[in-house]
């Protein structure tokens, strides 16, 4: 599976990439909004181990979940810079373990949360340091449990160890 993110279409599809073709489309094509399974900006798309779907609601400060097959599950944020609070998500990576890690691009932080959406830990601040951000916003995560943050502005990818605790990150770019 491969999931897509149309951002000024305001949805999400999941293409079964074998047979190429499109299984599921999250959202309203061509109208955003704020309901649950509606999108303002869907920024970044992930897919955890069991197939739920994980949805970077870039404007509506929220992330939002679905089953493989569609169905909403539940979202979590808020606009502000508190935990669990968003300026704009525009990344998130579900790792091996199912932590999920939301780049919070105008916050300039990584948050990291259950599957469920409670809270866990957070790092990163402003600025071009090993650790720190200028709009976090794609974000990758592999087996082993590390993840990839695109640092957008710093012209940059971070890799960071398995979470909650992040080790200090290689740096590319």
């Amino acid at each position: 599976q491969l999931a897509v993110s149309e951002e000024d279409n305001y949805d999400v599809h999941i293409v079964d990439y074998d047979k190429r073709e499109i299984t599921w489309t999250y959202g309203t094509p061509e109208k955003g909004g704020s309901a649950p399974g509606q999108f303002n900006y869907p920024e970044n798309v992930a897919t955890s181990a069991s197939g739920d779907v994980y949805v970077a609601d870039n404007v509506n400060n929220r992330i939002q979940v679905f089953t493989s097959t569609g169905a909403y599950i539940t979202q979590w944020g808020t606009p502000g810079s508190g935990n669990g609070q968003f300026q704009h998500p525009g990344g998130v990576a579900v790792d091996a373990d199912g932590f999920v890690h939301v780049g919070d691009t105008q916050n300039h932080r990584i948050q990291v949360f259950t599957s469920t959406g409670v809270y866990v830990t957070q790092w990163g601040t402003s600025g071009a340091g090993n650790g720190q951000f200028s709009y976090p916003q794609g974000m990758a995560a592999d087996a082993a449990g590390n993840v990839y943050v695109m640092d957008t502005y710093n012209y940059r990818i971070q890799k960071f160890g398995p979470a909650p605790t992040p080790t200090t990150p290689t740096t590319w770019g």
